[in-house]
């Protein structure tokens, strides 16, 4: 907790390192500690892609039952442009039955790099179902977009412009909505709050 404190909060990426190592050393088996460690620090801050994979992977070994480990460790793959193999672990943690938001995220982002549309519509629509952000959203206009469904498209892009209204989103999210609905002085204006607050999700867009 301390290492997402530092790497999130605070933006001291030395201390984040220190203290997630401390984790690791102390506890090997810290799922948490390994995903955190690796998919938010190595890979995204870092973009030390081996060491990234290697922490994730042992999450998955540490903690063979845990849906979110296989698709933190999916996701990692997709870091690594691997996208077929980082398909078939985030399928993989889907059986094992718990919360799957990540591993459908994960497939459905899958299914865009391999242009195959209607899989990616499928997984976002069910992260939309589990998750009411953002994020979900702005990759079912996408789709929507892509496969020339227009009304089903303005009825996403209708959605987002009620939630950067509604402000219930970090500025992060308000931005990139605001962005894609083409309020750029709002778009701008969020980042720049982004930047000069605690949101985690800046340092990550």
């Amino acid at each position: 907790t301390r290492g997402m404190i530092a790497l999130l909060y605070k933006r001291d990426y030395q201390k984040a390192e220190v203290e997630f190592e401390r984790a690791i050393d102390l506890n090997p088996t810290n799922t948490q500690a390994r995903v955190w460690y690796g998919l938010f620090y190595l890979l995204t801050i870092r973009n030390d892609v081996d060491r990234g994979l290697e922490q994730c992977k042992l999450a998955t070994e540490f903690d063979p039952l845990s849906t979110y480990a296989f698709s933190s460790y999916a996701w990692a793959l997709v870091y690594a442009k691997d996208t077929e193999t980082a398909l078939s672990f985030a399928e993989y943690g889907l059986k094992l039955g718990q919360n799957g938001l990540m591993a459908h995220g994960t497939m459905g982002y899958c299914y865009l790099l391999m242009n195959n549309l209607k899989g990616a519509l499928k997984e976002f629509l069910i992260c939309n179902k589990l998750a009411n952000n953002i994020f979900p959203k702005l990759h079912l206009y996408t789709i929507y977009l892509k496969m020339d469904q227009d009304e089903q498209a303005e009825e996403v892009l209708n959605k987002m412009k009620k939630d950067y209204q509604n402000k219930f989103l970090m500025p992060t999210g308000i931005a990139i909505a605001a962005a894609y609905t083409k309020n750029n002085d709002l778009a701008i204006k969020a980042m720049k709050i982004a930047s000069e607050s605690h949101d985690p999700a800046f340092p990550f867009q």
